[in-house]
């Protein structure tokens, strides 16, 4: 068993290294299916590289920190002169356009490891349809080692197809006419091609930033699947057939909040668009610089909005029970005023303002009391009359404010009789749940019963998820099938409009934390996705050879803590009975064969011992009780 400790020490060894193999990863697949592959049914496909095979190039890398504004020196970008003299610029409009109305077989964007197509975007004015742009030349480069030349939209098309990315042009409209851009909303974008021109526009920025990374990952086959860890395909020649695809995501919120996966780039690559707590102290690289705060001030904050430093000797009864006085009249004016001057100094009109309660219990006083008598029992009453009366208070100074209220632990349960308006959300965050089972298994049917409960009250809900354990990080936490599942769930709903993700958010190596935020953001654009083929791919790029031991693993502790009857709450103890002797063991031996299959990989061999340090932890704090067992079973 003491084999069991090398990998903590060896997980914590510095290791900074490229590494690149023959592989053969190209095949056909279906992206839409969360099958593997970067050769798509219907779609494209890249072919076998002339110089021999097909190839896998795999970086491992630090966290990005060039600015886009240096990216840019280190490719070819390249201005096409302007129209000669006294020569009408729409006459090369009108010519392109009939090139463009070509019927083709398929774009052949690279060939021979050459490329006849240009880029053409918006001007630096768009510092994110221009960092798109930028982003679809570098990776087109990784890709086929070939530089793509880009202008901008006031010069005149080149005499060549062209890769158009977004709307801010004065081809597109012509190209593809009637686009119903507002049906896009923020982060939607469509994919299509005009002849063997290549289209991809959002409706807003963020859109076609997104487009082109859904065109790189599910299409190309570039593959982020952590802040340290891409794998791109390598060939010659990249050939797609004609494509019409509009995509929108399920979730407008989407975000995981675990360190691990907390660099920005990473996240807007997998398409992750929320930026919230102290993730919104840190100042954003131009290019990406577009996320949504799912609550302005984020969470506990009743006692600071109605400062209790401040109120507390001279208005004791504004607090009591541990929260607020939420019925009294004097609190909520204090209140409304307090947040006037707060959110005067916000972006309040994109982005709502969380009011939730602290984060304990409460002892409601006699007017609390007598209004949860008459909304049915739920303690969630007088905290959300709170929030409505004070939010239109500050609506009649600050027009086009939102709130977002939390229905937490004593207020999750939603009140009978009440109605929410439009400009509130409702965060529920159902900490209570049985995590070894999805949200609306009949082990958590309370919880399930509640949200639908909110639905019926509101049009917009956000579930704030636990996705790990909080009295340990690295502790197995076999949850993943049941988040995936739970996602499905909520997606059904049609109020539920965000998903946040609290996860490992202050500190490192947490279990598979790439893993989940990797599967989970795919999810979140579409739910149709199947968990289990997506985690089957990540393991294939994460872990190479080791892979389908880490998944028979996965499998594994799933089994084990529905059959030993284990709950998985959001602080689960280690001594919990699928922590055994027996099944750590086992996870022992697969972990061995992980390792072993990627022994001469340092890359692969470390994201192996990543996952054994969870093994490891359980085995230390065991120790006592497995060395009896061990003992028993006569394991020396």
């Amino acid at each position: 068993m003491g084999k069991w400790i090398v990998g903590i020490y060896a997980i914590g060894l510095s290791v900074s290294c490229a590494y690149a193999e023959d592989a053969n990863i190209i095949q056909n697949g279906d992206h839409e299916n969360g099958k593997a592959g970067w050769g798509f049914k219907g779609i494209g496909k890249l072919v076998d590289n002339p110089k021999g095979g097909k190839r896998a190039k795999i970086e491992e890398t630090e966290k990005p920190s060039i600015k886009p504004e240096i990216i840019k020196e280190k490719y070819a970008i390249t201005t096409i002169p302007p129209a000669p003299a006294g020569q009408d610029n729409n006459k090369s409009i009108d010519g392109a356009l009939k090139r463009m109305s070509k019927t083709v077989d398929n774009l052949n964007i690279v060939s021979n490891g050459k490329t006849p197509y240009k880029i053409y975007s918006s001007k630096a004015d768009f510092p994110i349809e221009f960092h798109a742009a930028e982003e679809m030349a570098k990776y087109l480069k990784e890709i086929s080692d070939v530089d793509f030349t880009y202008f901008a939209y006031r010069e005149n098309p080149a005499s060549a197809p062209l890769l158009i990315i977004g709307r801010n042009n004065q081809l597109i409209d012509e190209l593809v006419p009637g686009i119903e851009y507002d049906k896009l909303g923020d982060d939607g974008f469509i994919i299509r091609n005009s002849g063997p021109h290549l289209i991809i526009a959002g409706n807003k920025p963020r859109g076609t930033l997104y487009g082109v990374y859904y065109f790189l990952d599910r299409i190309l086959g570039v593959r982020w699947l952590s802040p340290h860890f891409t794998k791109i395909p390598n060939s010659a020649e990249i050939s797609i057939q004609p494509i019409n695809e509009t995509h929108i995501p399920r979730f407008d919120h989407r975000q995981i909040f675990a360190d691990d996966t907390s660099d920005e780039r990473y996240r807007a690559h997998n398409l992750l668009n929320g930026k919230t707590h102290h993730w919104t102290s840190y100042k954003s690289p131009a290019g990406i610089n577009s996320w949504i705060c799912l609550g302005l001030d984020g969470g506990h904050n009743v006692q600071k909005i109605v400062s209790k430093e401040k109120y507390s000797r001279s208005h004791p009864e504004y607090f009591t029970g541990g929260q607020l006085a939420f019925m009294n009249e004097e609190v909520r004016e204090v209140a409304a005023q307090a947040l006037i001057e707060m959110l005067k100094r916000t972006d309040y009109k994109n982005n709502y303002y969380k009011i939730g309660q602290m984060d304990h219990g409460w002892a409601p006083d006699a007017k609390c009391k007598a209004f949860i008598d008459a909304h049915g029992g739920a303690w969630s009453a007088p905290i959300l009359d709170f929030v409505k009366d004070v939010g239109s208070r500050v609506r009649k100074e600050l027009p086009g404010a939102k709130f977002a209220q939390s229905a937490y632990q004593w207020s999750f349960q939603p009140p009978e009789n009440m109605t929410i308006p439009d400009w509130m959300m409702i965060c529920v965050a159902p900490i209570k749940s049985n995590y070894t089972y999805p949200l609306q298994a009949p082990e958590n049917d309370p919880i399930k019963s509640d949200i639908e409960g909110w639905a019926k009250l509101t049009t917009k809900i956000t579930i704030w998820d636990y996705l790990t354990n909080f009295g340990s990080y690295i502790q197995p936490h076999p949850n993943l099938y049941q988040l995936g599942d739970s996602v499905k769930w909520l997606a059904t709903i049609p109020q539920m409009k965000g998903y946040f993700g609290q996860s490992s958010y202050n500190g490192n190596y947490a279990e598979f934390a790439e893993l989940r935020t990797w599967v989970l953001a795919r999810l979140f654009w579409n739910p149709s996705l199947e968990t289990k083929a997506l985690i089957e791919e990540f393991l294939q790029g994460y872990y190479g050879d080791a892979g389908p031991f880490i998944g028979e693993y996965i499998d594994m502790m799933q089994q084990e803590v529905v059959s030993t009857k284990s709950k998985l709450q959001t602080r689960t103890p280690v001594a919990q009975p699928y922590l055994c002797f027996k099944n750590m063991n086992r996870a022992e031996h697969l972990m061995d064969k992980a390792e072993n299959a990627v022994i001469n990989n340092p890359v692969f061999r470390r994201h192996v011992q990543k996952v054994r340090i969870g093994i490891d932890y359980v085995t230390l704090l065991r120790r006592a009780v497995f060395a009896e067992e061990a003992k028993k079973a006569g394991i020396d």
